[in-house]
Order: C-alpha cells, then structure tokens, then sequence
C-alpha cells in the first residue's frame, strides 16, 4: 500500500525575521556538508550532526558535549569575567546595575561581591593550595576523631559530618508528592556514595583489590595527628569490608531508578516519607 505524501500548502509563509534565520542558520551549520545526497534512512545522524561535530571538537579534558554543555560554559565564563572583574558600582549601561539600588542595598550588595571574590580568589589561589597540601584534611580528620566515644555511638561523627557537608549513610530532600504535586513531602533514601558506586562492584574481588590497595596509598599519606601509618593497610580493609557490608543491604541502582514511585511510596500519615529502601 502506498501512503500519499503531504500536500504542500501553496500559501506557505516563510518567516525572514533576524530570529527565524539565525535559528535556520544554527541547524543548517549543524548538517553534514553533503546533507543533500545522503539518506536520511541510513545514515540520519550524519545528516544531521556531521556539521556540529565537525566544528566543536571535544578538549582533552571532555568525554563528551552538547548544546546544554556550550550554554553552561557560556554561563561560567560570565561568571569567571564578572567575578574577576571590579565590583560594577559605576555600571550604567544595564537598567538592572547596582546603580540603581538604594544606599543602603548598594552597600550590602558591595559586602556580598567582596565576601564572593575572596572566596573565589581563595580557591584559584593554587600556589597556596600547593603550599597548604594536606594539612586542611588532616585538621578535617582530628576533628572528625574527637567525636568518637568508646561506647561506639556515631551520633557525633554523624553530626560533623554532615556540618562539613560529608555523604551520611542517607538522604534526606523535600520533593513534590507524586500523588499530590501541590504538596510538599520529606524524602529519604540510601545514600550512593559508596566508594565504589554501585554495590554489584562489591562482589568483583579484582575491583575489590584494586581498591584496597588504592586505598592503603591515601591512608599512608593522609592520617589523623597521631596515628601510625604503617597502619594504612589495616585501615584500608576495615573501609573495604565497612562499605561492602552496607552494599548488601543497598538497594539495586535499577530499583532506586524504577519509575513506579508506588514500591516506595509511603502514605500521608503524621508524616508524608518516601523511602527507597522500604
């Protein structure tokens, strides 16, 4: 059976607007240059991609790239000029310019520029990072070590760490109910910062290794003040088998993708959960 192609409309418009021809222009500089004696049956992306590969090549710090990826360096280089830059306290040539705040505003606006670029500034300072090396997480560590009691109670470390922004063993977020998006519930589940990512590495002895040993290296250079490090190799195997431990009672990375929310949803009750390892 044969199916009639579309009827072309004779009254057809074309838009010649500066917008509807730069778009134009982006897709067909996006096409291969032979677009019209290839196939679009059997060799589409070709067609249609070979012109945006062609002139965005990959750095050799990038395994891939898109559109989404060029904005977003787009957006950092903004970024890098304006806080690199003087605060704009003179800028006239934007309606949206710290000129136009009250006194008051302009004054805190200028604390919060200053506070961002030494921050800024503090961590592009490579040299000091150089000369600082590891002493930071060494005093991160002491720290950490000061909250362990001999009873064994984590509740402590578990504090400090998540006031240091560490990975706990959960998570804990505010999400829209998927069976009410006007209401706002708490979610829980595992954490994935396991140090190997997926549980199912756990069960690789080679992996395993791999790790353990890699493992020892850091603990031989990064310990706590006081601590032996001829003992890396002892601590790199609790760490190993502490993690393995947790991976078996983790979730399988499918089941924490699955769309059906309704494996994990707990209902409305004194408090709204989703737990994803129910």
């Amino acid at each position: 059976m044969k199916i009639p192609r579309a009827s072309t409309v004779a009254n057809t418009t074309l838009c010649l607007t500066p917008a509807c021809l730069q778009i134009a222009s982006e897709y067909a500089k996006s096409l291969s240059p032979n677009y019209k004696t290839l196939d679009p049956c059997t060799d589409f992306e070709e067609l249609v991609c070979a012109g945006w590969k062609a002139s965005h090549e990959l750095r050799p710090d990038q395994g891939q790239t898109g559109t989404l990826d060029l904005i977003s360096q787009a957006v950092d280089d903004t970024l890098r000029e304006l806080i690199e830059g003087p605060y704009p306290g003179e800028s006239s040539h934007s309606h949206f310019s710290p000129r136009n705040l009250d006194p008051p505003t302009i004054s805190i606006d200028q604390q919060n520029f200053n506070t961002m670029q030494r921050a800024y500034n503090a961590c592009m300072d490579e040299t000091a990072i150089s000369e600082l090396g590891v002493k930071p997480i060494i005093g991160l560590l002491d720290e950490l070590t000061a909250t362990f009691t001999p009873s064994g109670d984590w509740s402590a470390a578990g504090e400090y760490l998540k006031r240091v922004g560490a990975t706990l063993f959960m998570y804990m977020s505010i999400d829209s109910d998927p069976r009410d998006p006007d209401t706002l519930i708490i979610g829980i589940g595992p954490s994935s910062g396991i140090g190997l990512g997926s549980k199912a590495y756990y069960n690789d002895s080679d992996i395993v290794s791999e790790y353990r040993e890699a493992l020892t290296h850091v603990f031989r250079d990064v310990y706590p003040t006081g601590a032996n490090p001829e003992d890396a190799e002892k601590w790199a195997s609790s760490v190993v088998d502490f993690e393995a431990e947790i991976a078996k009672i983790m979730p399988e990375l499918a089941e924490l993708r699955a769309a059906d929310v309704r494996r994990s949803y707990k209902p409305p009750g004194m408090l709204c959960v989703v737990i994803w390892s129910c």
